[in-house]
């Protein structure tokens, strides 16, 4: 592009490379308490990089006034999972969050363009590979020191000696090594030793340190693709420097030098007479014990996927064309769920969320986001990126192979198989939905363009050049480049400010400050309208403040972006309930039809059965939940409500006294148990049961009171009666049925 403006020209192209790095780096390495959830702040992030280089790529063609690429077997591919993503985004329930699913899902490809564009550029390849490393290093070296018990970022105490670095899980960060690992051995085998001595020293560090966090983070799938390609690499580079005399000395060196290193870890003590060889022994011990457990069927790792696997093929199943929009996986799944084998994994494991977020296999994923079709054009275009790598080191392998210390071929080997390693990976993760990794991925994919042989600035068999020599065309390529790069940054702005308000909002309501969490919610909501989170606090926050109105829009709007929200569905089927309005029972039929293991929305349902008249199906639902959870003391109580309400008290006795002998600290049980007593006549009883109900459930105790003084009465115990009596009316004086109770046993309190 020598055509333009030299100075235009001159600051979209550093805009460019200052963009790349700056894209690579905080998408890598941010991780703050500002955020709620930091893989998606680190998409937000994401998109306002690619925003930034859409503008610069703009700039830059408009500056040159032509636009020229290499002729890629990429774009048509991408233009075709872009264009059916959006068909199914445009069919999706949550359209806005579609499209900025959609749009996060298009960004690392925008950095691909962006690193083929700059990478004409003499030693501008070399500069992102450089970034990558630098970058890598941190990632290790904080992961490490995690692993260590040097909590170098604010972590959470359950996460503080895990080795999540900046990627926020122990999973992700090996998903992250997997793609890495193998360019670190390719550039240190590739010539390492026309480098400087530093130099090798520098990538030979960081090397050791990717593999040793890699190892530490104890993904057995992590594992198994990383082994798989350094493999293929090992395949890939072979020649007679792989195979060299020197290469045998290294290995022979490094199995002579373990006594030595062994003995060295031995004479440093730690303190308690151990020295750090015991932790290394233990760490080896334990990953190798976990290796050995990959193929155990009875794993829960294991177990969790196949059955998350099934249930996504259920909803495959459901909506095979087009899916069910991008983004919308987890709002889509809850229907299709074994929710009763999930509810048991949930309870083993407390750091597993309420429902699974992703299908833990991304080609699982896409087919049910984007339909069996999106699914196979997705495989075609990570295909074509295989293929185009072999491709270039088919044209490599005739090739000199001396000179330069950045040989084309083996960095093109060292991302081919950490590609492969992803994709590998990605049949047990969703490592390609992590903003980072896929970032890693297409930017690698990118560098690995531009390494490859220089071709001519004019258009010929592979170079495609776009024409923009008249003025009304530079001017229509400069709109359309700052239309798309203001949409990707605002797309992005507002889901780094949802998301900086969401967790404002969690944290003033743990700390008692409702009007400062509501108004902080409003404001999630206001810059990420489409976030149904966001809604559903607002509303669950309003509700208890009183603000009926307020919270049913807000958890009505909550459910018209995610209709099966069991917890949204729950809290409207309760605020409807306490406004006596009948449009409770088809919302908590609904929360129940979605949700069929959580026993609070059973309850509910059942209490809207009641208060509606129908006994029958408040009976019906409440026995379906004791069939699944079976004892559980709150159905139990409700059951025998709606069979006394049904005037089948011999039926209600039963399941009071069942109850009470399973669950004798349930002062709810004991305390309607004594209540039927003292309706049946049974005085001593009754007293027994509604003393055991006062000493387990005071907010119960006003009640429990006007029973036991009915008990008492029973027996004749006159005064205590009457003592028992005033003392439930002082704590409700204004309590119409005690006065009448007052009456009715033939005494006024206070005489």
């Amino acid at each position: 592009m020598t055509d333009g403006t030299p100075r235009l020209h001159a600051a979209a192209t550093g805009a460019l490379g200052a963009g790349l790095v700056l894209t690579t780096a905080i998408t890598t390495l941010l991780y703050s308490q500002l955020f709620a959830d930091n893989v998606m702040a680190k998409g937000g992030v994401l998109l306002v990089g690619a925003g930034v280089l859409l503008g610069a790529l703009a700039l830059l063609a408009v500056s040159g006034a032509r636009l020229v690429l290499p002729r890629l077997p990429l774009y048509l591919p991408w233009l075709c999972l872009c264009g059916w993503s959006l068909l199914a985004a445009l069919a999706a329930v949550n359209k806005p969050l579609a499209m900025e699913s959609l749009l996060v899902a298009a960004s690392p490809f925008v950095v691909f363009l962006g690193t083929v564009a700059s990478g004409g550029r003499p030693g501008a390849a070399r500069r992102l590979v450089a970034v990558v490393v630098v970058v890598n290093v941190a990632v290790s070296a904080i992961g490490l020191l995690q692993f260590a018990g040097i909590p170098v970022l604010p972590l959470t105490p359950d996460t503080r000696t895990l080795p999540v670095s900046t990627l926020g899980n122990p999973n992700f960060a090996a998903y992250y090594q997997v793609l890495i690992l193998p360019l670190l051995v390719s550039l240190l085998w590739s010539r390492s030793r026309q480098w400087p001595v530093l130099l090798r020293l520098g990538v030979g560090g960081a090397l050791l340190l990717s593999a040793a966090h890699l190892v530490v983070t104890g993904s057995r799938a992590g594992w198994l693709s990383a082994a798989f390609s350094l493999l293929v690499l090992a395949r890939l580079l072979r020649s007679r420097q792989l195979w060299s005399r020197s290469t045998v000395g290294v290995v022979l060196a490094v199995l002579l030098l373990y006594p030595v290193a062994e003995a060295f870890l031995q004479s440093v003590p730690l303190g308690s007479d151990e020295s750090l060889f015991s932790p290394a022994a233990r760490l080896g011990r334990r990953t190798w014990d976990r290796a050995l457990t990959v193929f155990d069927s009875s794993d829960f790792s294991s177990g969790m996927r196949v059955l998350i696997w099934r249930d996504t093929l259920k909803l495959i199943g459901a909506a095979p064309l087009l899916g069910v929009g991008p983004g919308h996986y987890w709002q889509s799944l809850p229907p299709h769920m074994d929710r009763q084998r999930w509810t048991e994994l949930v309870a083993k494991r407390t750091h597993l969320p309420h429902e699974p977020r992703h299908a833990e296999n991304e080609y699982l994923e896409a087919a049910a986001e984007t339909g069996l079709v999106g699914l196979a054009i997705f495989l075609w275009l990570h295909g074509a990126l295989v293929w185009l790598a072999l491709r270039y080191l088919r044209q490599s392998s005739g090739a000199d192979s001396g000179g330069g210390a950045w040989q084309a071929r083996g960095v093109t080997a060292g991302i081919l198989c950490g590609t492969l390693g992803a994709l590998m990976h990605a049949f047990a993760g969703f490592n390609l939905h992590h903003p980072a990794i896929v970032l890693h991925l297409w930017l690698l994919a990118g560098i690995m363009v531009s390494l490859q042989p220089e071709r001519p600035r004019e258009a010929g068999p592979d170079v495609a050049v776009i024409g923009l020599g008249s003025r009304a065309a530079r001017v229509a390529a400069g709109a359309v480049g700052a239309v798309l790069a203001l949409a990707w940054m605002a797309s992005g702005v507002r889901v780094l400010l949802g998301e900086h308000y969401f967790v404002e909002g969690e944290s003033r309501l743990a700390s008692g400050d409702a009007v400062g969490a509501l108004r902080a919610y409003t404001q999630a909501v206001a810059w990420r309208e489409h976030d149904f989170q966001s809604y559903r606090q607002l509303g669950r926050l309003a509700m208890a403040s009183g603000l009926d109105l307020q919270a049913r829009g807000a958890l009505e709007r909550s459910l018209q972006l995610h209709p099966n929200d069991a917890g949204a569905l729950r809290l409207l089927g309760g605020l409807l309930i306490r406004q006596r309005d009948p449009g409770a029972v088809p919302v908590l039929q609904r929360a129940v039809a979605v949700d069929r293991a959580n026993s609070q929305g059973q309850l509910l349902l059942a209490q809207a059965y009641r208060h509606a008249g129908m006994l029958d199906s408040a009976v019906a639902v409440l026995q379906r939940g004791l069939t699944s959870a079976p004892r559980e003391p709150r159905l139990m109580t409700a059951l025998a409500l709606a069979y006394r309400d049904q005037g089948k008290l011999d039926d209600c006795l039963a399941v009071l006294e069942e109850g009470v002998q399973a669950w004798p600290e349930d002062g709810r049980l004991a305390g309607n148990l004594g209540a039927l007593y003292v309706e049946l006549g049974r005085g001593p009883q009754a007293e027994v049961q509604l003393r055991r109900a006062l000493r387990y459930h005071e907010e119960g105790r006003t009640e429990w009171l006007a029973n036991l003084s009915q008990a008492l009465a029973l027996q004749g115990r006159v005064e205590e009666a009457r003592q028992t009596l005033e003392e439930a009316m002082r704590r409700s004086p204004d309590d119409s049925r005690l006065r009448a109770l007052a009456t009715r046993l033939g005494f006024a309190p206070g005489e």
